[in-house]
């Protein structure tokens, strides 16, 4: 059995104006991760891999860091996680049970985020895409 994980961020509006910088690095960003994805063999490189992108875990590895050059903010190092600070919780436990029961899902960002928080709106169209292959 094999997972794999990675973002979808297709579907977001990158056709915004920005007026700042947070706005632009942030649509830079979505642009940049979209179709990047890992495959394990395990539920533990599975786990790992959530709790990175979560923000519960850090990683030092070069392959989970994108560096983005812009004009209104310079150039940036970011990790391979969900922007800002997620205060959302979404249970892993119940989205594996998912994943096993259909084959797959997909978990649009906002569901990490409160709704409160701002800058969420400019999330919407992007996901973290979880799938169970044979």
């Amino acid at each position: 059995m094999t997972y794999t994980i990675g973002f979808h961020t297709y579907d977001v509006d990158y056709k915004r104006n920005f007026r700042d910088w947070e706005g632009q690095l942030r649509n830079d960003f979505l642009k940049q991760i979209h179709g990047k994805q890992w495959q394990y063999k395990s539920l533990r490189g599975l786990l790992r891999r959530w709790n990175i992108i979560t923000g519960r875990e850090i990683s030092k590895a070069a392959e989970d860091r994108i560096t983005l050059n812009g004009e209104k903010y310079g150039k940036r190092i970011m990790e391979l996680k969900l922007p800002g600070m997620a205060s959302g919780y979404v249970n892993f436990d119940k989205v594996m049970a998912e994943v096993n029961a259909k084959g797959g899902v997909k978990l649009p960002f906002s569901r990490f985020y409160d709704a409160r928080q701002r800058g969420v709106d400019a999330l919407k169209g992007a996901y973290i895409v979880i799938t169970k292959t044979a």
